[in-house]
């Protein structure tokens, strides 16, 4: 088919669909790791490391607060789990969209999240509530304003922020929970408080406040267990938003610039400056500090520190500046966090961040767009300025094979590269662009087809056994300097120029070959005759045809224009309805009888004689591919799908029933070994709970235990269960017979339906006879010969000869001789 710059329409294919059992579901999207954003759809205010289980089996987590709705893609309402794989919801979140969590502590084994919310997961959380890994529940009654501060401090949870109560108890902006009450420190402080830490058995509060305890503190001050001190003359303007100890000083960090520029240090005497501090522009501020073993991390909005380049986050380590982690692209830094060896950084990109030797989300995506999708062998083919996806390198091409994304050899490394068009011809896949020659795909590496086009192609497509391309310009490797030429499989052929106008597609339609394109005075489309080009009747719309389609008999192009023409074979017409899209549709697709368009707002399906938007409520930025694959729409560009950001690529079910990614292979087993089975169903059929699955042999189910499978066959295990995310339907059988051998099959189910496998066929082989050293099938098998050979095999140092399985040095010795003579004593079966 076609790839020019911008308008970008997909091959679609149907790979091999399981057996199916339909259930009752709605079409919904797929949530799951591979279509989720990498990080979360906002901004990261505050990040804790917690242990769900303490000292349990279970690893540490990293929870993420701040204001976002999802995380990866998972619907989160501002607080959400990252397990080192995927994010997790905390039950419903704040309940609430658009409320904002400040502050994370862990605090008696549980997290405690504050922010401005006033619920958390269906339960009361006035500002301030706790979770346990399983519910939500609240702090008492709450405090009556927002909390932007926590920190657990001589055994007690201490919460800071704007409230006047906490509790029933008057708490003027600071308070302390002791794991049944609230209670206040003294009368408190008179302005919020941004950040709280411990500093030599004190604990220290940092804000916008001027007065603490009645006494005069500017925007710090220390409270002692009973009463509030002052450090010295405080903080002269701006705000503290962070405090943190280190090297047996204390740390301030804010929006202040006198007397100090941004940060400042307490020496027990006096503030010093940290020489020479930050850029003094009018938006710089420090809102983080973090200890992470002998350094001091930074974070905040600033380009330099201390005269050092390092873009919003850098290190001190108590005399000099550094930028540790150089490479950082994010946006303004607000919160700092150690995970084990890891920094992880909360910010306005993405909201969050992870340092292991080099910046990395969390989370995986592609890193830019996609311009076009085709199904080949059963798998989808994504084409696109993309080099990654998550920590893979994938230059511009890539296979999804249902689990995950791969790469397709080194793709096309170079950055000029774009607009690359996909084609199957001759059961090879084609691939063609600006700034590559097109290419075959041989199965592990890609080829250039010789004498081929040097300017770049905009279309590929396969028609009566060749493969048609269109170049953006008269190319010198199209004989006659013609803009398309045929490929044979060996050389190119000249086509006649298409006349009066500029091709950008082309398309199959009933069994002709059609070009699509422009030129000064509106648009037209040419039919092949297989000698030259011929005009089918313009409809006089002047709006460009940016994509082709067959469907249901009539030939569709979407415009540049929101409008669908359609040919019928004789005349054109304008196609019913508007599409709504500000663009295109530059993609069409039919999934079972509905057609879908995809442009530059949104995805619209054919009803009747109109079209709809598709279950989009917040609409797609840009839509450039779209294929179907096991009965999923896939779709792929710039987008934004079912309210989440999906960043680039999406999947959407009409029905929700799972399918098989990986299928079980035939195996071959010698009698007494191990039979060992496995499937794979795509991810994100979970969202009803586990999957379950059932293995079966020959069309009847089998159950665990010895001849679970067949009388008097081996010991199954792992005849039923749930799948939980990525795991396999794992199959075992212990000590097999010939009576196990067979065809087996798995039927993997949800809510919505079940998919079954195809068959794999189990061949149990008779037992390998080790005496029978030469391999004789006459009788007697065992004979003076097998002596000689197995004398012969020890001279030769034969891996054969090692009958006692040694791995000591020397491996063969006299006990080989004996372990022989034993097998040969034993007989064959």
């Amino acid at each position: 088919m076609k790839r020019q710059w911008g308008y970008l329409a997909a091959l679609l294919g149907l790979g091999p669909i399981p057996s199916v059992v339909w259930g009752q579901c709605n079409g919904r999207w797929i949530e799951s790791p591979a279509t989720g954003i990498p990080g979360v759809g906002g901004t990261v205010y505050a990040i804790a490391s917690w242990d769900p289980d303490g000292g349990g089996p279970r690893e540490p987590v990293i929870v993420a607060g701040g204001f976002f709705r999802h995380a990866g893609s998972v619907r989160a309402n501002s607080v959400a789990i990252w397990d080192g794989e995927r994010w997790r919801t905390m039950g419903n979140g704040l309940g609430v969209p658009g409320f904002n969590v400040s502050a994370l502590a862990v605090f008696e084994g549980d997290v405690i999240v504050g922010g401005d919310f006033t619920e958390a997961g269906g339960a009361p959380g006035n500002f301030i509530a706790r979770w346990n890994g399983l519910e939500w529940s609240p702090l008492g009654a709450g405090v009556n304003a927002r909390v932007r501060a926590i920190t657990v401090h001589d055994g007690k949870l201490y919460a800071g922020g704007d409230f006047s109560i906490a509790g029933t108890t008057e708490a003027s902006r600071i308070a302390c929970w002791d794991g049944s009450n609230w209670s206040p420190l003294s009368v408190g402080v008179d302005g919020p408080v941004h950040s709280l830490t411990t500093h030599e058995g004190q604990l220290i509060a940092g804000g916008s406040f001027l007065h603490a305890g009645g006494t005069s503190a500017a925007r710090i001050a220390a409270w002692n267990g009973s009463g509030w001190t002052t450090l010295g003359a405080g903080i002269s303007n701006g705000e503290v938003r962070s405090v943190a100890s280190f090297l047996g000083m204390l740390y301030a960090g804010g929006s202040f610039t006198l007397p100090h520029n941004r940060i400042a240090r307490w020496n027990g005497s006096e503030w010093l400056n940290l020489p020479p501090g930050f850029a003094t522009t009018t938006s710089s501020s420090v809102d983080a500090l973090h200890v992470r073993f002998s350094e001091l991390v930074v974070g905040g909005w600033f380009s330099a520190a201390g005269g050092v380049p390092a873009t919003n986050i850098a290190t001190w380590d108590g005399e000099t500046w550094h930028n540790a982690f150089p490479e950082a692209t994010f946006s303004r830094v607000y919160s700092v966090a150690s995970h084990g060896s890891t920094v992880v950084a909360g910010h306005t990109t993405m909201g969050i961040s992870a340092w292991e030797n080099g910046w990395r989300s969390l989370g995986s995506n592609f890193n830019d767009h996609i311009f076009e999708f085709t199904v080949f062998e059963g798998d989808l083919i994504a084409t696109g300025r993309f080099t990654r996806y998550g920590a893979t390198t994938l230059n511009r091409v890539a296979r999804w094979r249902g689990a995950q994304w791969e790469p397709m050899g080194g793709g096309f490394a170079s950055p000029a590269i774009r607009g690359l068009a996909l084609a199957e011809y001759k059961g090879s896949l084609m691939i063609g662009g600006e700034g590559i020659l097109p290419h075959r795909w041989d199965g592990s590496q890609w080829i250039a087809l010789e004498g081929t086009v040097a300017n770049p192609v905009r279309a590929l497509v396969a028609f009566e056994e060749e493969l048609f391309a269109i170049s953006a310009n008269q190319s010198p490797g199209f004989p006659g300097n013609s803009t398309v030429g045929r490929w044979n499989g060996l050389t190119w052929t000249p086509v006649p120029t298409v006349p009066d106008i500029s091709p950008l597609d082309l398309v199959v339609h009933d069994g002709s070959l059609y070009a699509l394109g422009h030129n000064l005075f509106g648009w037209g489309v040419q039919r092949w005759s297989g000698s030259g080009w011929e005009a089918l009747n313009r409809p006089g719309f002047p709006t460009l045809p940016v994509a082709g389609f067959s469907w249901n008999g009539l030939l569709l192009t979407g415009s540049n224009g929101g409008a669908v023409h359609q040919w019928n074979g004789t005349s054109w017409s304008l196609m019913s309805g508007t599409t709504g899209l500000s663009d295109g549709p530059f993609e069409f697709a039919q999934l079972g009888d509905t057609l879908f368009g995809g442009g530059l707002n949104g995805i619209m399906r054919r009803e009747g004689n109109s079209w709809v938007g598709h279950d989009v409520p917040q609409g797609v930025a840009h839509v450039s591919a779209l294929a179907v694959l096991h009965g999923e729409l896939v779709i792929g560009g710039e987008t934004f799908v079912h309210s989440q950001p999906r960043s680039r690529w999406g999947r959407w079910s009409s029905n929700g029933v799972p399918w098989i990614a990986r299928q079980p292979t035939n195996v071959s087993v010698e009698e007494g070994g191990e039979v060992q089975l496995t499937a794979l169903p795509a991810p994100g059929y979970d969202f009803d709970g586990p999957l379950s699955f059932s293995w079966r042999r020959n069309g009847v189910p089998i159950q665990n235990g010895p001849g679970g499978a067949s009388a008097g066959g081996g010991l199954v295990s792992g005849a039923t269960g749930s799948i939980i995310e990525s795991q396999e339907a794992f199959l075992s059988i212990l000590s097999v017979s010939a009576a196990d051998a067979g065809t087996y099959e798995v039927v993997i189910s949800n809510a919505c339906g079940s998919a079954t496998s195809v068959g794999a066929v189990v061949v149990i082989a008779p037992p390998v006879c080790y005496a029978n050293c030469d391999g004789s099938t006459g009788l007697p098998k065992l004979t003076a010969n097998d002596f000689i050979c197995f004398i012969n095999k020890f001279a030769e140092n034969d891996p054969y000869a090692n009958c006692d399985g040694s791995t000591g040095s020397p491996v063969l010795t006299a006990n080989d001789f004996q372990c022989f003579i034993n097998a040969f004593a034993n007989g064959c079966p």
